[in-house]
């Protein structure tokens, strides 16, 4: 049983995560990162500023 969680974190690691979301991210482009507008009204405001 251990050796089989093992096997499937590291599948988890190597295929989804090095390999799937990357591919997902670059086929969605900008949609990716839109925040509804509800959602964006309720959350904080976050800015970073150099200076």
């Amino acid at each position: 049983m251990g050796i089989v969680l093992g096997v499937a974190v590291l599948l988890d690691a190597a295929l989804v995560r090095l390999v799937l979301l990357p591919v997902v991210l670059r086929l969605t482009g900008r949609a990716a990162w839109h925040t509804p507008a509800r959602l964006d009204r309720v959350l904080p405001k976050v800015t970073f500023s150099h200076g």
